[in-house]
Protein backbone atom coordinates (compact mmCIF):
# COMPACT_ATOMS: atom_id res chain seq x y z
CA UNK A 1 0.00 0.00 0.00
CA UNK A 2 1.42 3.47 -0.96
CA UNK A 3 1.12 5.96 2.65
CA UNK A 4 0.84 9.53 0.71
CA UNK A 5 -0.15 11.10 4.19
CA UNK A 6 2.26 10.26 6.20
CA UNK A 7 2.53 12.41 9.31
CA UNK A 8 6.17 13.79 10.23
CA UNK A 9 6.26 11.86 13.60
CA UNK A 10 5.50 8.73 11.45
CA UNK A 11 8.22 9.40 8.80
CA UNK A 12 10.45 9.81 11.28
CA UNK A 13 10.71 13.03 13.23
CA UNK A 14 10.56 17.09 12.29
CA UNK A 15 10.44 17.24 8.61
CA UNK A 16 13.75 19.34 7.69
CA UNK A 17 15.76 17.32 10.65
CA UNK A 18 19.27 16.59 9.36
CA UNK A 19 18.37 17.19 5.24
CA UNK A 20 20.42 19.17 3.39
CA UNK A 21 19.02 22.45 1.98
CA UNK A 22 18.43 21.07 -1.26
CA UNK A 23 16.71 18.36 -0.30
CA UNK A 24 14.38 20.51 2.73
CA UNK A 25 13.94 23.02 -1.20
CA UNK A 26 12.23 19.98 -3.36
CA UNK A 27 10.26 18.93 -0.83
CA UNK A 28 8.93 22.35 -0.08
CA UNK A 29 8.16 22.85 -3.43
CA UNK A 30 6.68 19.64 -3.57
CA UNK A 31 4.48 20.57 -0.73
CA UNK A 32 3.45 24.01 -2.84
CA UNK A 33 2.31 22.01 -5.93
CA UNK A 34 0.75 19.19 -3.78
CA UNK A 35 -1.46 21.83 -1.95
CA UNK A 36 -2.02 23.91 -5.18
CA UNK A 37 -3.77 20.82 -6.75
CA UNK A 38 -5.23 20.09 -3.44
CA UNK A 39 -7.17 23.66 -3.27
CA UNK A 40 -8.93 23.00 -6.89
CA UNK A 41 -10.73 20.49 -5.22
CA UNK A 42 -14.24 22.26 -3.68
CA UNK A 43 -14.32 21.66 0.01
CA UNK A 44 -10.62 21.62 0.66
CA UNK A 45 -9.05 24.34 2.27
CA UNK A 46 -4.74 24.50 2.49
CA UNK A 47 -3.76 26.21 5.95
CA UNK A 48 -1.50 27.76 5.90
CA UNK A 49 -2.21 28.83 2.39
CA UNK A 50 0.44 28.61 0.48
CA UNK A 51 2.77 26.14 2.88
CA UNK A 52 5.37 27.85 4.41
CA UNK A 53 7.65 24.18 4.77
CA UNK A 54 6.52 20.47 3.86
CA UNK A 55 3.95 20.12 6.46
CA UNK A 56 0.20 21.37 6.07
CA UNK A 57 -3.07 20.88 7.09
CA UNK A 58 -6.16 20.17 4.97
CA UNK A 59 -9.52 20.68 6.13
CA UNK A 60 -12.64 18.49 4.00
CA UNK A 61 -15.56 19.62 4.05
CA UNK A 62 -17.13 16.11 5.65
CA UNK A 63 -17.22 14.98 9.01
CA UNK A 64 -14.10 13.13 10.17
CA UNK A 65 -15.75 9.49 10.69
CA UNK A 66 -17.22 9.97 7.14
CA UNK A 67 -14.05 10.63 5.73
CA UNK A 68 -12.38 8.39 8.19
CA UNK A 69 -14.73 5.16 6.19
CA UNK A 70 -13.72 7.22 2.69
CA UNK A 71 -10.32 6.88 3.68
CA UNK A 72 -10.51 3.22 4.53
CA UNK A 73 -12.46 2.50 1.59
CA UNK A 74 -9.76 3.96 -0.27
CA UNK A 75 -6.81 2.56 1.07
CA UNK A 76 -8.63 -1.36 0.31
CA UNK A 77 -9.90 -0.20 -3.47
CA UNK A 78 -6.70 1.99 -4.79
CA UNK A 79 -4.14 0.64 -2.17
CA UNK A 80 -3.12 4.14 -1.13
CA UNK A 81 -3.46 5.39 2.64
CA UNK A 82 -4.10 9.06 2.22
CA UNK A 83 -4.11 10.31 5.99
CA UNK A 84 -3.47 8.80 9.44
CA UNK A 85 -5.24 10.97 11.66
CA UNK A 86 -8.59 12.50 10.89
CA UNK A 87 -9.97 15.00 13.33
CA UNK A 88 -12.68 17.24 13.49
CA UNK A 89 -12.17 20.76 11.99
CA UNK A 90 -12.74 24.31 13.66
CA UNK A 91 -16.18 23.63 11.56
CA UNK A 92 -18.96 21.88 12.16
CA UNK A 93 -19.29 19.28 10.04
CA UNK A 94 -15.69 19.20 8.28
CA UNK A 95 -12.63 17.40 8.92
CA UNK A 96 -8.55 17.93 9.70
CA UNK A 97 -5.50 16.19 8.91
CA UNK A 98 -2.04 17.17 8.62
CA UNK A 99 -0.40 16.62 5.10
CA UNK A 100 3.69 16.05 5.33
CA UNK A 101 5.05 15.91 2.02
CA UNK A 102 7.92 13.54 2.60
CA UNK A 103 9.81 11.07 -0.21
CA UNK A 104 6.50 8.95 0.03
CA UNK A 105 4.42 11.86 -1.68
CA UNK A 106 7.38 13.03 -3.64
CA UNK A 107 7.39 9.59 -5.18
CA UNK A 108 3.91 10.09 -6.62
CA UNK A 109 2.67 12.37 -9.38
CA UNK A 110 0.01 15.14 -8.54
CA UNK A 111 -2.05 13.75 -11.55
CA UNK A 112 -2.49 10.27 -9.62
CA UNK A 113 -3.19 11.62 -6.01
CA UNK A 114 -4.97 14.71 -6.36
CA UNK A 115 -7.56 12.88 -8.21
CA UNK A 116 -7.57 10.42 -4.87
CA UNK A 117 -7.81 13.21 -2.45
CA UNK A 118 -11.24 14.25 -5.08
CA UNK A 119 -12.51 10.99 -4.59
CA UNK A 120 -12.31 11.07 -1.01
CA UNK A 121 -14.47 13.83 -0.53
CA UNK A 122 -16.60 12.42 -3.02
CA UNK A 123 -16.74 8.83 -0.86
CA UNK A 124 -16.77 11.04 2.63
CA UNK A 125 -20.31 12.70 1.41
CA UNK A 126 -21.80 9.61 -0.05
CA UNK A 127 -20.77 7.79 4.02
CA UNK A 128 -21.74 10.57 5.24
CA UNK A 129 -25.40 10.07 3.95
CA UNK A 130 -25.75 6.77 4.71
CA UNK A 131 -25.07 7.61 8.59
CA UNK A 132 -27.25 9.76 8.39
CA UNK A 133 -29.46 7.60 7.07
CA UNK A 134 -29.17 5.25 9.84
CA UNK A 135 -28.90 7.57 12.35
CA UNK A 136 -32.53 8.78 11.41
CA UNK A 137 -35.43 7.00 13.92
CA UNK A 138 -37.54 4.78 11.96
CA UNK A 139 -41.28 5.89 10.93
CA UNK A 140 -43.56 3.06 12.77
CA UNK A 141 -45.63 1.46 10.55
CA UNK A 142 -49.23 2.41 9.56
CA UNK A 143 -52.06 -0.18 9.95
Amino acid sequence: MTNVGATSRQAGGRPEEGLPAAHTIVRLGGALDFAAGLSTIDGVVIDPQPPQVNLFHAHFAAPPAALTAARDQIASEDGAWLAQRIGPGDTPGWSSTEIYVGDNLLSQDNSTVVPLFAKLLVLAHSHARSMSLRAQPRMPATT
